[in-house]
């Protein structure tokens, strides 16, 4: 979470932790910790994720996106699996995927606490 919030990624939940009361507390933690947190389901079916954590980068430009609907999945670049946020940003990073640059941005801010 602490990885999240220098690179300002946002953490996405499928649902709820337990009940909604103890989703409530868990977010507004969160917040107080000043992490963005969202719940919503529809991104883990559009990017077909089936186990977490899993690491998102899209690059800057998604095409076919307006707001928060998506006609076809974003083009994007992931690594799942029980790795950290750096590791994952890594992998990205030195690859040579589509999201390449915009991981490496991450990692620099990740890497040297920039905001």
């Amino acid at each position: 979470m602490f990885q999240a919030r220098q690179t300002g990624a946002v953490l996405v939940f499928r649902g709820f932790i337990g009940n909604l009361r103890n989703t409530a507390e868990f977010m507004q933690r969160l917040t107080k910790d000043n992490v963005s947190a969202i719940i919503d389901p529809r991104l883990f079916d559009m990017f077909k994720i089936e186990r977490v954590p899993t690491f998102v980068v899209v690059p800057n430009d998604i095409q076919g996106c307006e707001g928060s609907t998506c006609s076809v999945t974003p083009q994007h670049d992931r690594i799942a699996g029980n790795v950290t946020l750096n590791f994952a940003l890594e992998q990205i990073a030195n690859g040579k995927g589509i999201s390449k640059s915009v991981a490496q941005q991450y990692l620099k801010k990740l890497e040297g606490g920039q905001k």
